[in-house]
């Protein structure tokens, strides 16, 4: 990961995964309050990584937060896997 900006409502961070799993984050982000806006913009299929852009009252506070999110959905799904 690379930050390429970093603003106190305005962050945009160059990401080497794939669009399923950016697309998972950018739906966790838009359900967070105080999101503005959230996208995944990738240029290039081939040439260029995606890039992550988030504007938000606090971007770094809900990037955070969706990626608890996220990790507290995956724990309950393994734990649904789980069971017996």
């Amino acid at each position: 990961m690379k930050v390429l900006k970093n603003e106190s409502n305005h962050v945009e961070l160059e990401i080497d995964e794939d669009m399923g799993l950016l697309n998972l984050f950018v739906n966790k982000l838009w359900k967070e309050p105080g999101v503005v806006s959230c996208s995944v913009v990738k240029r290039h299929p081939y040439l260029e990584k995606p890039i992550l852009i988030v504007e938000a009252k606090n971007p770094k506070n809900v990037l955070i937060n969706a990626l608890k999110k996220i990790d507290k959905d995956i724990k309950s799904f393994e734990n649904e896997l789980n069971k017996k």
